[in-house]
């Protein structure tokens, strides 16, 4: 009787400590892992006036501003393997205050490909995901042309985001024509976007999800 009574007191310790893991909120980091139920859920961490993005095809999630939008298929020129590509609603060469700037043309753009060549993540463990960060300047004929790409590598799939910004020239425009672009608002945004990146690998069969969370992809200057 007391073996019986201790069985079931131990069944229900785990059950009810099965309960509370499945409650525990997600917290943020670079993978959620371990249970089920623990889903990668980016909404829960949405800036104000942020939207989700979701692709069951490639298997990854993204928020964006509300006054960006989603375009399919993604820009080929900015990333090869492009999936969706997020650009203003509105004009983006005038600021919010309505004065013209010398930003020309602005995107992030997702990119899925088959990942090739030495990806950076041999050495880590299985479970675990982590970012490299390139950029490219080139200009042309008063033009500028910036892409600032972050990459990771899941199960031989490599996922990136590329911030593409084409501005002109300051010395190009009319003396008080124009004010400065907000360079430092585009990477604040290309840095919340590459927070909620959500990526679910094919073999989880949505148990595993890996997050960008607090994963460090560089400073950007």
């Amino acid at each position: 009787m007391t073996r019986r009574w201790l069985g079931l007191m131990r069944t229900a310790v785990l059950i009810g400590s099965t309960m509370l893991a499945c409650a525990l909120p997600v917290q943020a980091g670079p993978i959620v892992e371990g249970h089920p139920s623990l889903r990668c859920d980016p909404e829960a961490r949405l800036a104000p006036a942020w939207r989700n993005y979701s692709n069951l095809e490639h298997g990854f999630s993204i928020a964006y501003p509300s006054n960006w939008r989603p375009v399919e298929p993604g820009d080929a020129r900015v990333a090869a393997g492009a999936v969706v590509s997020f650009v203003p609603v509105k004009d983006c060469t005038s600021d919010a205050s309505g004065r013209k700037t010398n930003l020309i043309e602005v995107s992030v753009t997702v990119a899925v490909t088959g990942a090739s060549g030495d990806t950076g993540t041999g050495d880590r463990p299985q479970g675990s995901a982590g970012f490299t960060r390139t950029r490219f300047c080139e200009g042309a004929a008063g033009n500028r042309y910036e892409t600032i790409v972050s990459s990771t590598v899941v199960e031989g799939v490599s996922y990136s985001i590329a911030l593409f910004v084409h501005s002109g020239n300051p010395g190009c425009y009319t003396a008080g024509s124009i004010v400065l672009f907000d360079r430092g608002g585009l990477l604040a945004i290309l840095e919340q976007m590459i927070e909620t990146l959500c990526i679910w690998p094919s073999s989880t069969q949505g148990g595993v999800a890996f997050r960008s969370g607090s994963l460090q992809a560089g400073t950007v200057r």
